[in-house]
Order: structure tokens, then C-alpha cells, then sequence
């Protein structure tokens, strides 16, 4: 998809940014001079794994080491839970590996794949597996180990999916491809609870995705299943704010999408200035979530006091959003999956919240879905972690929409569906936060045994018996 028409602009202005978790690291241009020469030490000599003592590593980092072929001398290393050898020019891996027994995580990032090499499906321990930003137009079954829980293939040349699936699967990562289709076996993956589909060329769903009992964050946006025919009305154009009424402070955030920083709104209008957040994005292609230009489209439609506001956006080169700045005692209310956690959020060390806050921060997340789910959008991503909160009472503001789309398209028979596929993302939330009420609330409140109900019925595996967001809206506010 195309970002949205804006007027002609040079841009925004250069902004220094830092990613300190290597979200943007997708170019194997450089070469790390340690990778490269640990990846050399390893095939120096028959002593060398002795001697550099790697025999009991768990961890290998050969990333952007500069190799155009793995050492098979890796295969030695029999206790290596996980191997990185993401952005080199690597287009095949060694039988050796598959001597790895413990291997649980395999990150093959921003190299030269044209498919998935099938001693990977050998390794018995795979859990998770990455060959996001590579040229992948074809995978064998045989390549997907039966034990995969998480698979990222974002960012490739795709049109079609194994016949047969790992049906341990739980998160799956498929956006930019060319996928029209998606398998039948999808459906048979009943513990798959994430998944992203936006900009590929899908035109159907296969049937019985909708209902799968555990399916809670889908994404769809750009494909030609949920664009706007001329029967529908046009989605509001956004506000286009040039980069000359912008003055950008310091870096405030980072995220999959991209970085947030402070600054400081002049309207060309006239208005005052605003202290705002302006989120500017990353390359479309590597983003895990989908094109920015999505978000940008909903940026218009979004206005509810439990939404973080958008002013406006700035148009391309360098496209991003302007919002409203939460600071002071606002904070995001968790952090992100790990990889033990697959799909489910985390908390900072210690965190432990009153039922008060933890009821107000459900009323305020379900009266926001509340909203989106009335003008048929989804979030797509309802988590903690992106939902900002008032440390002092729990207030929330629902944020992040780079996995939303508008389901309008999709037909009044999958509307409660869709809607209830998110219902089961909000359950997840309410679950972990009702756990970090304290053993002691958990055991003697009755509003945390009747909110423990609500949860019950939010995680129904019959996704059609689930409540609506209004339904929710309801019983909270009676709890």
C-alpha cells in the first residue's frame, strides 16, 4: 500500500535516534570485527573449540560476522540453546547443525535465503525460528520443525505456505509477503494465538480461522481482503503537518515500529504551540506490523479519551504521527513478550497493582475497543505494553495502532468474530493483571473472583460465546 497522498515536503528534519535493542538492525552492510573473528577462530584449528572453551557455550553470536558460508565445526558445540547468524551473506547452512540436539532458537535475520534449508527442520528442540529480511519464495514442510512455537518470515517473497504446518505453532510472523492464500493445516495449529498477515495479496480467509479457540492479535492490513470498495465511504484524510512547524526534542521511546521523540508543535494556522510526541517510523518493508502508511490511515478516525490522540502526520519522505505527549506520571503499563513468554506480556520486576487501578485501567482499554470495534476497526496488538497508563490511578490511553485495520470489508457475518478475537487479547490482559494483584486479593476480594469470571468468559475457546466490548463496558462498570 501506498502512503496516503500528502503535499510535497522535503520531510522531516535529520533526528538523531538511538535502538538500543537493535530493532532497526536489518543491513548486513557493516561486519562486526568480533563475530568475524570468532566465526574464523572456529575453523583455525581441530583445537581451537577446546581451547577457546566453547564446548559447554549456550549462546553463539555470529551476527553480521561477514560469512558467506557457517562453519560446520558449529555442529560441535552440543550444548547451544541458541545461534544467531542473522545479516551476513549466508544462502545455506551445513548438515552439521543439525547435531544441535538443545537448539531452541535460531535467528537467520537480513541474509541471502531463497529458501528455508531443511536440516533446519531436523533440530529437535527448534522453538523458535527467524528468517525475517531474506529472499525467501519457497519453504519445505520438511524445513519446519515439529516442535516450532514461533516462526517469523516477515519481509520476504512468499506466495505460498508449506501444505502441512508445525501444529504446535503459537506466533507467526508473515507480513510483506506475496501470500494469496493461506493453508488449510493453519486452521489445525489450535494453540496459535498470534498472527500477521498485513501487505500480502490475500483475497479469502480459510474457513474455521476466525473461530480458532486461542487466536487473540491477527493483522490484515493491505491486502485485498479488507480494502475499501466504492461502496464504503472513504476513511477521513489526515491532517498533514510539515516538518517546518516541527522542533524535535529528545528521544523519548523505540519501539518495532520506530522511535518517539519529544517536541514542540507551531501550527502554519496560527494556533499555539504544542507540546507534543512525534513517532517517526521505520523502513515499510521491515516493519513486523505492516506499513505505516495503515496507521496513518486511522490516524483520523481515532478520538476518544482513552486513545492517545493524533494531531496529525507527517508525509514521506519520512513519514510519522503526531500525538498527544503523555508525561509526568504516565507510563506504559508493561513490556513486551520475551522469548519464553511467545505471546504474553511482562512487568516490570515487583509490579503490583491496587483493584482499583487495575479496574479502572480495564474500563478505560474496553471502552477504547469499545469504540474502535463500533467504526469495525481492530487494534490488532492490544497489549500492556501498548497501553500507557496514570501510575496514581490507573487511567489508560490505548496507543500503538500499527497493527489495526478496518474489517468493514470483510462482511457483517465475520464483524463479531473479529471483534471477539480481540475480546480474547483483552482477557489476556485483564488475566495478567489480576495476577499481579497479590496472592492475598486473589484468595479474599470478591471483585477479584468476579472479575475472574469476566476473564473465564473473555477466553472462552467458543469464540461466538465470548462478550462483545459492550458487553465488557457493562459488567465493569458494575463490578
Amino acid at each position: 500500500m501506498e502512503a496516503p497522498s500528502a503535499p510535497n515536503s522535503a520531510g522531516l528534519p535529520f533526528v538523531t535516534t538511538h535502538d538500543p535493542r537493535g530493532l532497526l538492525d536489518t543491513s548486513g552492510e557493516d561486519v562486526d570485527p568480533i563475530a568475524a573473528k570468532l566465526a574464523a577462530d572456529l575453523v583455525s584449528s581441530p583445537l581451537m573449540l577446546r581451547s577457546l572453551d566453547l564446548s559447554n557455550v549456550c549462546e553463539l553470536n555470529l551476527k553480521k560476522a561477514g560469512l558467506s558460508a557457517l562453519p560446520p565445526q558449529v555442529g560441535e558445540l552440543s550444548q547451544l540453546t541458541k545461534l544467531d547468524v542473522s545479516l551476513s551473506p549466508l544462502s545455506d547452512l551445513p548438515e552439521a547443525i543439525g547435531q544441535l540436539r538443545n537448539l531452541r532458537i535460531l535467528f537467520c535475520l537480513g541474509c541471502r535465503f531463497s529458501s528455508v534449508p531443511v536440516v533446519v527442520g531436523s533440530l529437535p528442540s527448534l522453538y523458535m525460528l527467524s528468517f525475517k529480511s531474506n529472499q525467501l519464495v519457497t519453504i519445505s514442510p520438511a524445513a519446519l520443525a515439529p516442535t516450532l512455537q514461533w516462526l517469523i518470515l516477515t519481509d520476504n517473497q512468499l506466495e505460498a505456505l508449506p501444505i502441512t504446518l508445525p501444529t504446535g505453532l503459537r506466533k507467526v510472523m508473515l507480513t510483506n509477503n506475496k501470500l494469496r492464500q493461506l493453508p488449510a493445516a493453519l486452521v489445525e495449529c489450535a494453540n496459535l494465538e498470534l498472527i500477521r498477515l498485513a501487505d500480502n495479496a490475500l483475497e479469502n480467509l480459510p474457513a474455521g480461522l476466525l473461530t480458532m479457540p486461542k487466536l487473540s492479535w491477527m493483522g490484515l492490513a493491505g491486502n485485498p481482503i479488507v480494502t475499501r470498495g466504492a461502496e464504503l465511504a472513504p476513511l477521513p484524510a489526515p491532517r498533514w503537518v510539515k516538518p517546518s512547524e516541527l522542533s524535535f526534542h529528545e528521544q523519548i521511546g523505540a519501539g518495532g515500529g520506530g522511535f518517539v521523540h519529544r517536541a514542540t508543535w507551531t501550527s502554519a494556522l496560527g494556533e499555539p504551540p504544542v507540546a507534543c510526541a512525534v513517532k517517526i517510523f521505520r523502513g515499510a518493508a521491515s516493519v513486523t506490523d505492516g506499513d505505516p502508511a495503515h496507521e496513518i490511515d486511522l490516524g483520523e478516525a481515532l478520538s476518544h479519551p482513552n486513545v492517545i490522540r493524533v494531531f496529525g502526520a507527517c508525509p514521506a519522505p519520512q513519514l510519522g504521527l503526531v500525538l498527544e505527549l503523555l508525561d509526568g506520571e504516565w507510563t506504559e503499563l508493561g513490556l513486551p513478550p520475551t522469548f519464553d513468554t511467545c505471546t504474553r506480556d511482562t512487568y516490570k520486576a515487583g509490579a503490583t497493582f491496587s483493584i482499583a487501578q487495575v479496574l479502572n485501567t480495564l474500563r478505560g482499554v474496553a471502552a477504547a475497543c469499545a469504540h474502535l470495534h463500533a467504526k469495525r476497526f481492530t487494534h490488532g496488538d492490544l497489549y500492556a505494553h501498548n497501553t500507557m497508563v496514570r501510575a496514581s490511578t490507573g487511567e489508560a490511553k490505548v496507543g500503538d495502532f500499527g497493527a489495526a485495520y478496518d474489517y468493514e470489508p470483510l462482511g457483517p457475518a465475520s464483524a463479531p468474530l473479529i471483534e471477539r478475537i480481540e475480546v480474547r487479547a483483552f482477557g489476556c490482559l485483564a488475566e495478567e493483571l489480576r495476577g499481579l494483584l497479590g496472592e492475598s486479593l486473589l484468595q479474599t476480594d470478591s471483585t477479584s473472583a468476579t472479575l475472574g469470571m469476566l476473564i473465564e468468559k473473555c477466553m472462552s475457546p467458543d469464540v461466538g460465546a465470548r462478550p462483545s466490548f459492550e458487553d465488557i463496558v457493562a459488567t465493569l462498570a458494575v463490578i
